[in-house]
């Protein structure tokens, strides 16, 4: 059984005021407070937050009792990276519709890695000098 489970979660088409400055910042606190209300997550603390410019991309994460939560914002591609990093591996956010609902993503495309020993368990790769 895994330890952990990551979500790496790209979303795309976002709308640039809504990613970016400070209306990004305050569209993004939305987004974490809701992802982690939504599976039942622990905040350690308050999120913390950096931004760029006045109007350009932001940088967030908050610790959580799990592990944490991450994202960083490309307003001129409209692009947003989020991750997030639990020790509960059955948690189901729903990234797309959190998505959708607070930064406007067009598309959303989710990737999840179980994380720890357990899933160790496929040999290691051997370089291609020691392989002849």
């Amino acid at each position: 059984m895994p330890q952990g489970r990551e979500w790496i979660v790209d979303a795309y088409d976002c709308p640039a005021n809504r990613i970016a400055g400070e209306t990004g910042r305050e569209a993004l606190t939305s987004l974490f407070a809701n992802v982690i209300r939504s599976v039942g997550l622990h905040p350690v603390g308050q999120a913390v937050w950096q931004l760029m410019s006045p109007a350009g991309a932001v940088t967030g994460m908050v610790a959580l009792v799990e592990s944490h939560l991450t994202c960083h914002s490309d307003p001129s591609t409209g692009f947003l990276s989020l991750n997030l990093l639990s020790n509960r591996t059955t948690l189901t956010p729903d990234f797309d519709g959190l998505l959708t609902r607070y930064v406007g993503a067009g598309r959303v495309e989710v990737r999840v890695l179980d994380r720890g020993p357990a899933v160790a368990a496929a040999p290691a790769a051997v370089p291609a000098a020691a392989a002849s």
